[in-house]
């Protein structure tokens, strides 16, 4: 026991080391404040109005009276700040002047045009006291309207603040922060038994990356670095609690690459939870998602989608439902919906652990797919664009298949395959007799509309029985006559396997196809074999369907969309290839090692890019 206690405040001391270390670096190397009016800034700033968009250019109108407060500030040099904004008067006599202060002085006043200017000030240098507050002041307001009640000042386009001399340091409460998230998980990397070098590179990397959403805009002056320890406590605790159960009920310790799928996924749900829960990143549709949680949580379970054309289908509800009872412990549903989204994500991929090692019995490949699992492309997409339900069921699927495809037959029967078969359809046909009753056949009147419009389809493509005239071929790439996009087959199956290469990673390509080859040669034929073959013939089916029949033009965003939701279901399979071409590789030594290794950086080097680009 003392040994533990002691590994763990080893580990918690690296942590707090590290942590402020890797903040300081960041901060550094961007210590800049930019509150751009396409999202919301109500975390930094106050008195600002809903940000509005006019064709490319996004704005935010002020009240009266507008506040940037920045606690913390490092105020040993100078500051720059400059607001890009405008009157945006139709009477140019009613113009107002605008007033800047820092900390209640006044230190400018401009008056504004129609035409958007620069005002640019200064915060002086104050070292004895951190922190603070830039007020813009309107002279004059106006309404719009009586449909309107807003009281606008003026229209700001963008607010930035950067250091004109010297390096700053972070706020005290985010070098705090850091330190707290860093020195938990270098405990709990301890506890739940990674050797003292492991631990010290495992912090530093969880560090180092933790660093980057924090240092980021304006986040570390706001409540979201209060957040950070608590983060990662629970998952830190969710980790250990979760290993050391594990260890219990098989009756044994982890091995070395059982920990590292472990700390590999709580590291990952920590970092994709501080990019996602940033202040600056957009939500998109995550408070739609919301809003429908709270419609079921009223007691309101049905949900159509509509597309163009008049078209609906049924909205799935499963993340709702499972969300609901966690509803009782928090009422920002925005941020619940995506903690639950991540977690089930990232459950579903260290499962890839087990499921290669009882079947192939590799425990270096398995903890290799845990790792690219999180490196994918296409799983950052969906999560950042917020579609959550679209992300909790593929999740929700591959949990599945892989508890089908481990769980255990009996030895002393010889038919088990016809046994896994019987079992797999007896419960596929009772998960859709149970969907069928419970949601979808609550859904008659969407059908039948359906039906109508694929009839009208199909009435309004006949050709006219007249002769077409010699040379009315319809041009590539033009609308036919019945309205359907004319875009050439082989344009649009290269476009979908393009979109499918992009959605994965190259990296992660190369490597599968590798693996495709070690399994022809290897001549394997198991049950993983099996679901992979059976990935692989429902993403050609799918992509198939998707390629071959054109369709009409307002409906080709979805035809894209939807390749993209057959690779999200099927993309486990590339990962569980790509561990094992990457591990072939990696044994093979020499060249091979190096090119593995190379692909492996670059599949990280894409994830983690896609995992900044929640950031921008």
């Amino acid at each position: 026991m003392m040994r533990f206690l002691l590994r763990a405040t080893a580990g918690a001391i690296a942590g707090a080391l590290a942590g402020p270390a890797w903040l300081v670096l960041a901060y550094a190397l961007g210590p800049y404040i930019t509150l751009e009016m396409d999202r919301s800034v109500g975390a930094v700033a106050s008195g600002f109005h809903e940000e509005e968009r006019a064709g490319e250019e996004t704005f935010a109108w002020t009240g009266s009276e507008v506040s940037l407060d920045l606690p913390g500030l490092d105020r040993r040099g100078t500051w720059s700040c400059t607001i890009r904004l405008r009157g945006a008067r139709p009477d140019p006599a009613t113009l107002p002047v605008v007033s800047v202060a820092i900390d209640g002085v006044t230190v400018a006043v401009r008056q504004t045009t129609n035409a958007y200017q620069d005002l640019t000030i200064e915060i002086p240098p104050r070292p004895v006291r951190p922190g603070a507050v830039v007020t813009l002041t309107s002279s004059n307001t106006f309404r719009p309207g009586p449909s309107d009640p807003r009281v606008l000042g003026v229209m700001v386009d963008r607010w930035a603040c950067a250091p004109a001399g010297g390096v700053p340091v972070p706020p005290r409460q985010a070098l705090k922060a850091a330190a707290a998230a860093a020195a938990i998980f270098g405990a709990a990397g301890a506890l739940i038994g990674l050797t003292p070098g492991m631990v010290a590179v495992a912090t530093g990397l969880l560090a180092a990356g933790q660093a980057i959403p924090i240092a980021r805009g304006f986040g570390l002056f706001t409540p979201y670095v209060s957040r950070v320890p608590w983060l990662a406590f629970w998952i830190a605790a969710a980790l250990v609690i979760a290993v050391r159960i594990a260890e219990w009920r098989l009756n044994e310790r982890f091995r070395n690459t059982a920990r590292f799928a472990a700390v590999f996924t709580a590291a990952a749900l920590y970092l994709k939870l501080l990019a996602l829960l940033h202040p600056t990143k957009l939500v998109i549709d995550a408070v739609f998602h919301a809003h429908r949680l709270e419609r079921v949580l009223a007691g309101q379970l049905y949900f159509t989608q509509p597309m163009p054309g008049g078209v609906q289908f049924p909205y799935a509800i499963g993340l709702y439902l499972v969300a609901a009872p966690w509803s009782l412990l928090t009422s920002d549903h925005v941020t619940l919906l995506r903690v639950l989204v991540c977690a089930t994500e990232v459950i579903a991929g260290v499962l890839l652990y087990l499921m290669i090692v009882r079947t192939w019995g590799d425990r270096l490949m398995g903890a290799v797919a845990v790792a690219l699992f999180n490196f994918v492309p296409l799983s950052y997409w969906v999560a950042g664009n917020a579609n959550l339900t679209n992300a909790f069921g593929t999740s929700v699927a591959l949990i599945t298949v892989v508890a089908a495809t481990t769980w255990p037959l009996r030895s002393s029967d010889r038919g088990q395959r016809s046994e896994a078969v019987r079992a797999v359809f007896v419960a596929t046909t009772i998960a859709v007799v149970v969907s069928t009753v419970s949601y979808y056949g609550h859904f008659g009147d969407v059908y039948r509309g359906l039906a109508r419009l694929r009839a009208q389809a199909t009435q309004e493509s006949v050709p006219a029985e007249s002769p077409q005239a010699e040379g009315s071929k319809t041009v590539a790439g033009q609308p036919s006559a019945g309205g359907r996009a004319a875009t050439p087959l082989p344009v649009r199956t290269v476009n979908a396997i393009a979109l499918s290469a992009a959605a994965v990673g190259w990296p992660i390509l190369l490597l599968a196809l590798v693996g495709v080859w070690r399994l022809w040669t290897d001549r394997a034929r198991d049950r993983l074999v099996f679901l992979l073959a059976g990935w692989g013939v429902t993403y050609l089916a799918f992509l198939a369907a998707s390629t071959v029949s054109p369709v009409d033009m307002p409906y080709q965003r979805y035809a894209a969309e939807f390749v993209g939701r057959v690779v999200y279901a099927t993309y486990a399979a590339v990962v569980v290839l790509a561990a094992r071409g990457g591990v072939w590789g990696w044994r093979a030594a020499g060249a091979l090692r190096v090119a593995t290794v190379a692909l492996f950086i670059a599949a990280a080097g894409v994830g983690i890019k896609s995992w900044l680009d929640w950031l921008s």
